[in-house]
């Protein structure tokens, strides 16, 4: 009320100026809210409209609006206080807040009698167009258009062509009547998802009604695209405008396979009964007789967890029933995920990432060629705790992994692990003076349970078979105590010495029988052994340095070299003293040999034999100081990575009684020009081997205790080397050119080339190709067998609206292409048309697809395939 009062009193200031003849201007239509002809408001320059209130009487009627607050125009206020006409005039970027409601447009004219604003743009003649057209805001709605009534009395509005976002959906209106209740009334409007002024696509609407953050009802409705009417149409039709979830049935999608039929796929409904977790349970039926079932909810307790769930149960039929080739396959899929949130419990997490499915699945019922080549899957439940202020931490995790190729399944159920992070007992609380040795001794431990069963798909029927001849089980600890001794600074000695224990819950123990050669049988009961290893280790790291001097390109080389030996020393765990180790008549000349009571444990077993030996390491990094280039500077520079690691290791065991000397492993990685990342790693064996021929003409290869350089020369034999590289190029950014500067006036005094100058409009060719190569060589005797692929994969874009994808593989050792797809997609704004095509392999298919891009309407689609189920056979 008091701006409003400070306006009028603004407006009789201005004294001095001529009055206007209020009967030139509109008067506002004060019945219910019909639109005046908008022709007759003045289009003049609005200086013209100033006038001299002197004479205008300010005293306010007891029934003026004091709740709507005007702005005042950035180019002219009128205000007209005639008895039974007094009204205000706003030019140039008028403003109204009414409670919370916004108005805005370049021109307003209000009605202090009857409560009504009328709100316009305006047209400018020079461009063409009208600026300052009204926009109408409450609370998260917003409307703008061509022009509106608002009675702020019944608080009911009447809008002229307007454009509003109902969710994912646009409302275009010719006339629109917005009632107190905020539901809106359409006339001859258009119901669309395209965001463009003018939409590709929509509903013609005869009419509507809106409730906003509910639905949209309308009534007779025809499509049209592109400006045509295509004869499609509804009598009637129901749009959800709600925020948040709500149920509703699914449509499902339709087409044909030559194998199975035609068939309607994953319909069904949504259920939300919760703010906390949804369901979808949908389906599919194909005429030719299989069927499919699907119910996937996802959940979510906000800051505590989050997941989702997905089960999957098919039913594939090939053929009729009596024929040869009939043939029912039942298959299922399982997934879960489940995270934790870390605010939940920063101690204590639990997460779960469940794949579990029968062989066939992704074969059978796989969407895309991804999921069908996958050959192998696995799964994790876990639960972890730590206690904080202790060294202490527990996890428990049940575990999976699938192979679909040989339909292996092994199964951890489950594995226990508590750990106990180092700790040094010796070291005094209260420190006075300097470390003592012992107070640096450390003491890790670490206990395990673990059981695991590993069978065939088949044999997961039979329950007994599996828990009495696939399970295995056992449980480990171990410990050790090690005390590191820096010398001279740069040499770390740590001596250390390890305990490993082990508990067994079954053994085994052979006898000879004459009749049936050696007999084995599984006796349960608990059972332990232990064994223990000393080792000392020394580590250090040396550092070479070239330089060239500041002025020269490559200014230093830097090589650090990491040497690390270890000795370590174990005795002998199968004599009798331990008793670990049996002994069993193995043929009928009484030959004895020695054998392990836990032979096959998933724990393993004390070792045979004494063992001394010495393992050494050689790690070695190379860089490069460059001079940059990019410095302004001039003295700025940077580096260059040449090796980022070249490792060597191998080992000797001074107590074997031949081929001391372990094979030598060397691996190595470096990046060149940035993007380019090389892998190679090998074997190099340092012993010659020999070949013997049996009668039959078959070859037996043996090592032999002698060094390769003396039999063939060379010094060591390579058995096996891989290398691998990938490269990405890329080019996303975009190119715009131009002519260099405008011609010199003096080269062109007429200007004659001025209209000449030619602009090159935006051109984006964003694009990427990604290629990566390996290959591997196997020799361990003298049949060499080499293994080359040549994968590649990229995307690129014609133009801003095309792109082109790709990616096959080409086997260099077999001769045979990979799996190839390619694919081309175009934006069409509102639409998007697709086109994927495998053409070659077991997997030819190909799919085409235009449909909308909005979610509200992603039924409306026009999809044509030949699937991939179409060229396979089902084994």
């Amino acid at each position: 009320m008091a701006l409003f009062v400070a306006l009028v009193l603004a407006c009789t200031a201005a004294r001095a100026q001529p009055a206007v003849d209020s009967a030139a201007l509109p008067v506002l239509d004060t019945v219910a809210l019909q639109l005046s002809d908008s022709t007759v408001l003045p289009l003049n320059d609005s200086t013209a409209l100033l006038s001299d209130t002197a004479a205008v009487d300010t005293t306010l009627a007891d029934d003026a609006i004091t709740d709507p607050i005007f702005s005042t125009g950035e180019d002219s206020t009128v205000n007209i206080l005639e008895e039974g006409n007094r009204r205000v005039l706003i030019y140039g970027n008028a403003k109204v807040t009414y409670q919370d409601m916004e108005i805005t447009g370049d021109f307003m004219d209000f009605d202090m009698e009857n409560k009504i604003v009328f709100v316009r743009g305006t047209y400018d003649t020079t461009t063409h167009e009208t600026k300052g057209k009204p926009v109408f805001k409450q609370g998260e709605g917003s409307y703008e258009m061509d022009s509106m009534y608002f009675n702020f009395n019944s608080k009911k509005a009447k809008i002229y062509t307007v454009i509003t976002q109902q969710s994912d959906g646009y409302l275009h209106g010719e006339s629109i009547k917005r009632m107190p209740d905020n539901i809106i009334y359409v006339k001859d409007g258009k119901y669309t998802t395209c965001d463009a002024e003018h939409p590709h696509f929509y509903l013609a609407l005869t009419k509507a009604k809106v409730i906003p953050d509910d639905k949209v009802v309308v009534g007779p409705s025809y499509f049209v695209l592109e400006d045509v009417v295509v004869p499609l149409g509804i009598p009637f039709g129901l749009f959800p405008q709600s925020s948040s979830r709500a149920s509703g049935v699914i449509i499902p999608s339709y087409g044909e396979e030559a194998r199975r039929g035609f068939f309607f796929r994953d319909g069904g409904y949504y259920l939300a009964p919760s703010e906390y977790f949804d369901v979808a349970l949908t389906g599919s039926i194909f005429t030719l007789g299989s069927y499919e079932f699907a119910a996937r909810s996802s959940y979510l307790w906000k800051y505590h967890f989050s997941g989702g769930f997905n089960f999957n149960y098919a039913y594939n039929v090939v053929g009729e029933k009596g024929d040869a080739d009939y043939n029912p396959i039942k298959t299922y899929s399982i997934q879960w995920t489940h995270t934790q949130d870390p605010k939940m419990s920063p101690n204590k997490t639990f997460s779960a990432s469940v794949n579990f499915s029968s062989s066939k699945y992704n074969d059978l019922n796989g969407q895309s060629l991804q999921q069908a080549l996958t050959s192998t899957t696995s799964s994790s439940i876990s639960y972890s705790q730590v206690w904080p202020g202790t060294p202490f931490s527990l996890s428990v995790a049940a575990t999976h992994s699938q192979n679909n190729r040989d339909t292996t399944i092994t199964l951890g159920l489950p594995s226990l692990n508590f750990n106990m992070a180092a700790i040094t007992p010796f070291k005094r609380k209260e420190r006075v003076g300097a470390m003592r040795w012992y107070e640096q001794i450390r003491i890790p431990l670490s206990m395990s349970l673990q059981n695991s069963i590993s069978a065939k798909e088949y044999e997961y029927s039979d329950m007994e078979f599996l828990f009495k001849q696939r399970m295995r089980n056992g449980m480990k600890y171990n410990t050790s105590l090690s005390l590191p001794i820096p010398i001279l600074g740069f040499v770390n000695i740590t001596p250390s010495v390890s305990y490993n224990g082990r508990v067994y819950f079954s053994h085994i123990d052979q006898q000879w029988v004459d009749t049936l050669g050696v007999k084995r049988d599984t006796s349960y009961g608990l059972s332990h052994e232990f064994d223990f290893a000393t080792s000392v280790s020394a580590s250090t790291r040396l550092y070479g340095m070239a330089q060239f001097g500041a002025k020269s390109y490559i200014q230093a080389i830097r090589h650090v070299a990491s040497p690390s030996v270890s000795l370590s020393w174990r005795p002998d765990f199968s004599t009798n003293f331990w008793g670990y180790y049996d002994c069993v008549q193995v043929d009928s000349t009484g030959k004895m040999e020695r054998y392990s009571r836990h032979a096959g444990s998933m724990n393993g077993t004390a070792g045979a034999g004494r063992s001394a030996s010495m393992s050494f390491s050689l790690g070695n990094t190379l860089e490069m100081k460059v001079r940059d280039d990019n410095d302004t500077t001039g003295v700025g520079s940077k580096k260059i990575k040449l090796l980022e690691g070249l490792n060597f290791s191998s080992s000797y065991n001074f107590l074997a009684d031949s081929m001391q000397l372990a094979p030598i492993s060397f691996s190595g990685r470096t990046t060149l020009f940035g993007t380019l990342g090389i892998n190679f790693s090998g074997m190099l064996n340092p012993y010659a081997y020999t070949t013997v021929t049996n009668d039959k003409g078959t070859k037996t290869y043996y090592n032999i205790a002698r060094w390769n350089y003396k039999q063939n020369g060379s010094l060591v034999r390579l058995t096996n080397f891989n290398f691998s590289f990938g490269y990405s190029f890329n080019r996303d950014e975009k190119v715009t050119n131009t002519l260099p500067q405008p011609i010199p006036r003096e080269l062109d005094p007429m200007g004659i080339y001025d209209g000449l100058q030619v602009r090159y409009t935006d051109f984006s060719l964003p694009w990427s190709f990604n290629v990566s190569y390996s290959f591997g060589y196997n020799k361990t005797f003298d049949v060499p067998s080499i293994m080359q692929t040549l994968n590649f994969n990229g995307n690129f874009s014609l133009t801003a609206k095309w792109k082109f994808t790709f990616s096959s593989g080409y086997d260099l050792a077999m001769r045979k292409i990979a799996p190839t797809n390619v694919g081309l997609t175009r934006d069409l704004h509102c639409w998007t048309m697709n086109f994927s095509w495998i053409p070659i392999g077991s997997w030819k298919s190909w799919n085409f697809s235009i449909a909308v891009n909005s979610a509200m309407l992603q039924d409306l689609k026009y999809d044509r395939q030949i699937s991939r189920f179409d060229q396979m056979p089902i084994e």
